[in-house]
């Protein structure tokens, strides 16, 4: 709320939105390009960059970028191609809990987050 202090509103005025990237004020994806284009470090702004040029094995590279796209064969897409070879749409594997989808998957099952802590505590990273 402190920083909403110094706000001031101006009943006169009308409210509108403006892409301050673009003289015209309106989005574009060209004036959003030509940003990124001009940023000191774009891998904060590309990861795919970033990931193909890591030093991760192929595999780990591959499955990544299948997970940042929603790619990935899960039980939800299953159920969405071939509702038939499906048996319980909305049953991780794993933790036998939640459904499985992507972000429960790789993010927030119990298993996945136990996985994650082993793998960074032998990447001495936590």
């Amino acid at each position: 709320m402190s920083s909403l202090s110094s706000v001031f509103f101006f009943p006169s005025l009308v409210d509108s939105r403006v892409w301050s990237l673009s003289s015209s004020g309106l989005f574009s994806v060209k004036s959003f390009f030509l940003a990124l284009s001009k940023v000191s470090n774009p891998i904060l702004f590309l990861p795919a960059k970033f990931l193909w040029s890591s030093k991760a094995p192929s595999k780990v590279k591959a499955l990544a970028s299948l997970v940042a796209h929603g790619k990935v064969n899960t039980n939800d897409k299953l159920q969405l191609r071939r509702p038939y070879k499906s048996l319980c749409p909305q049953w991780c594997i794993l933790c036998k809990g939640n459904g499985e989808l992507i972000d429960h998957l790789f993010l927030h099952c119990p298993v996945t987050i136990g996985l994650w802590h082993k793998l960074f505590n032998l990447a001495r990273l936590a």
